[in-house]
Formats: structure tokens, C-alpha cells, sequence
């Protein structure tokens, strides 16, 4: 897309078929129905989640190595080395798509809702078009908007997580900024473990950001090392040899 390289890992496929495992045991063409519905909108979801972080980037004059969709959403990499920019529009262009497509699918719920029923029922429809329609259009909009909340959180190794440490810099160390957005990751992370938990005595097995451990290092102020790429203006001037090879001139 654009010119970046999409990778979709395999994982990628259990959030789309575990919603209706059991319906393929009872009913395999609607199971089959639901879980094509599902698959686009998450993908579509995703995708344009990342694409406007991609978008966002590029106006900041920083390339983009790759994008990977996987089990709990997607990540975009991009080279080390790149310039200063304004990372909390970046961090938070991604959300804003979601936020965007919500409206856009909710918009298009209201205008089929007639014919999908009261109010906004998530539950899988009978195989009629304008049923599928309506279903799909509040599917897609809880789906989105849902996704653009998540995000927002000020939470490791979500979007809002890093949009608080950017603005939090302004006035504080790197140090403390981090700190603060582990400290408030680790309230976030109990509280979901409770919401999980709650969800999981009506019936149903979820899993729910922010995850523990990457906010529990940021309190500590432990950041994992990562190997340094070259900078662009390095990139045409070296050449590297090998796994942990020592740079030469060319």
C-alpha cells in the first residue's frame, strides 16, 4: 500500500473465526457468512488505522519500513535514526481514522435501520440483504469506534499511550513522562483484568488492552534495547557486514 510492504500474520485469523466457532458446527453458511463480514471490516479496520499513522509519517518527511497485521491489531515500523517530528499527530492519526470510519458506518446504520430493527443489535442476523446491510454497517461502527477509544487510552503499547509521554515530554523529563504513562497503564491494565473477568462469567472469553508488562517496565523506567539501524544519510555512506558486522566506508 503506497509503496510499504502489508504483511498479515496467521494470527491474524483468530479474532475473525472465534466469534462464531459455534455456529460452524450448527450452521456452516451463515458461520461462513458472518466470518467473511468480519474479516473485512477488521481488516479494513486495521489497515486504515495504520495507513493514516503512514499518512501522518510521511507529511513528517519519515519513511515506513513495513506494516504487519497480527492477532491484536497492527504496528507499523519505520527506520531509527529519522528526524524530530511531531509524534503525537502521528500517534494519533491512526485513531482518528477509526474514529472517522465509525461515523461513517453508524451514519449508514441509521439509514438502513428500518430494516435492521430497533436500536443497535449486534447479534448475526437471518440471511436477508437488507438484514446482512444493517448488521454490517453496526458491526463496522462499533467495530471502529470501539478500536478509536481503545487507542486513545494513555496506555502502553497503545497510540494514546505514546500521544501522553509526547505531550507529557513538553513539561517533564523523558524519565518522568514515562513513568507516568506506565503508572497509569498499570491502573488500566487492573481495571481491565476485572472487566475481562466480569465478561467472562456472562459467557464470553475476550481479551481486552492495555497489557501488563510493557507498562510495568515503563514505571520501572526499564526500556528494552533495540538494535540501531542507520539513519538514512548513514545508509549511503556504509554498508554493513553480517550479523553484528562492523561498518566499513564504500
Amino acid at each position: 500500500m503506497a509503496g510499504v510492504p502489508v504483511r498479515v500474520h496467521s494470527t491474524f485469523a483468530i479474532p475473525v473465526m472465534l466469534p462464531f466457532l459455534h455456529e460452524w458446527f450448527v450452521r456452516p453458511r451463515h458461520a461462513l457468512v458472518f466470518t467473511v463480514i468480519v474479516a473485512v471490516l477488521l481488516f479494513l479496520a486495521v489497515l486504515l488505522h495504520e495507513l493514516g499513522h503512514l499518512w501522518a509519517a510521511r507529511r513528517s518527511k519519515i519513511a515506513a519500513e513495513c506494516i504487519e497485521l497480527y492477532l491484536f491489531g497492527g504496528r507499523m515500523f519505520r527506520p531509527f535514526g529519522q528526524i524530530r517530528a511531531s509524534w503525537a499527530s502521528i500517534y494519533a492519526a491512526g485513531p482518528m481514522v477509526n474514529l472517522a470510519l465509525g461515523l461513517l458506518f453508524l451514519a449508514g446504520y441509521y439509514l438502513t435501520a428500518a430494516s435492521a430493527g430497533p436500536g443497535l443489535n449486534l447479534a448475526p442476523p437471518p440471511l436477508e440483504p437488507l438484514r446482512l446491510l444493517g448488521w454490517t454497517f453496526a458491526l463496522g461502527a462499533v467495530l471502529n469506534l470501539a478500536l478509536a477509544c481503545l487507542n486513545l487510552l494513555p496506555a502502553l503499547p497503545l497510540d494514546g499511550g505514546f500521544i501522553a509521554r509526547e505531550l507529557s515530554q513538553a513539561r517533564l523529563s523523558p524519565q518522568a513522562a514515562m513513568r507516568i504513562v506506565g503508572i497509569c497503564g498499570l491502573t488500566l491494565s487492573m481495571l481491565r483484568i476485572v472487566a475481562m473477568l466480569w465478561v467472562a462469567s456472562k459467557g464470553f472469553l475476550i481479551w481486552m488492552p492495555p497489557p501488563f508488562g510493557p507498562n510495568w517496565r515503563a514505571a520501572r523506567g526499564i526500556q528494552k534495547a533495540r538494535p540501531r539501524k542507520p539513519a538514512p544519510e548513514e545508509g549511503e555512506t556504509l554498508e554493513w557486514r553480517g550479523k553484528g558486522g562492523r561498518p566499513i566506508r564504500r
